[in-house]
């Protein structure tokens, strides 16, 4: 995959193997709890980097409203509270497990899909690549957005 900067396709990486995350947590081939610790260590870092750097950033250059950085923290703490309970599920595999899954699944699908649809494309139109690269690089990143 090519190098990019570009902290909306950053985002966007994160939410592809998110994607990928989910169909190997949902095999019964996969090692599903590598993959749900992937994804947790993921997710956290992910929200973290969005909710310090790039949420107030785009608020700054007013890209993005208060509404909108309260309905994204908000649903990543939907999705974290999700990944939570999906963490507390002893067996990997059981009905519990794939109930979890479903909302976890759900959860963070739904928030990436309104923040790619709003805030991404929002600040595809309004951010200049220039900015929109020093948001995305690597010195405030934590395993995520990148």
């Amino acid at each position: 995959m090519a190098e990019t900067r570009d902290v909306v396709e950053l985002i966007l990486r994160d939410h592809r193997r998110m994607e990928d995350l989910f169909r190997l947590m949902r095999s019964v081939e996969a090692d599903r709890a590598a993959a749900l610790g992937e994804f947790a260590d993921l997710l956290i870092a992910h929200a973290l980097a969005e909710e310090a750097k790039v949420y107030p950033a785009l608020k700054r250059y007013n890209k993005i409203d208060d509404d909108e950085v309260e309905h994204g923290e908000e649903e990543h703490e939907e999705g974290n509270k999700a990944l939570l309970e999906l963490l507390e599920v002893e067996q990997v595999g059981s009905e519990e497990w794939d109930e979890k899954l479903e909302a976890l699944v759900e959860a963070v699908t739904h928030h990436a899909d309104e923040e790619e649809r709003t805030i991404l494309n929002g600040a595809r139109e309004n951010v200049a690549m220039e900015r929109r690269e020093e948001l995305g690089r690597p010195s405030w990143r934590s395993g995520s957005v990148s």
